[in-house]
């Protein structure tokens, strides 16, 4: 895939990452999902990826879950800690938090 191509994601990317989860010692690691910026966000880097073909057709239904998930958690208004999820499911440390032990 070119690189050109490819770069185009990266802005979306990052402020979908940036709002799913927050760097910092003032960031609140509790994700609004109310908010619909974030459903905006995943519904424009879906489109972009599918128009742009940055990824496989086989994996568009990912694309569409991942989508379809942040809608229905903006449906209910949900509001979660994705880091203590994340450390509760996997076990490891919250992103941004390994060190070279980890």
């Amino acid at each position: 895939m070119p690189y050109r191509r490819a770069r185009k994601i990266l802005p979306l990317a990052e402020r979908s990452a940036d709002f799913i989860f927050p760097q910092g010692p003032s960031a609140n690691p509790v994700v609004n999902f109310a908010d619909s910026e974030l459903l905006n966000l995943a519904s424009n880097k879906a489109k972009r990826m599918l128009r742009d073909r940055l990824i496989p057709a086989e994996f568009v239904f990912v694309s569409r879950a991942e989508v379809g998930l942040c809608h229905l958690l903006h449906e209910l208004g949900a509001r979660m800690n994705i880091q203590a999820v994340w450390r509760r499911v996997t076990g490891a440390p919250a992103v941004g938090q390994y060190t070279e032990n980890s």
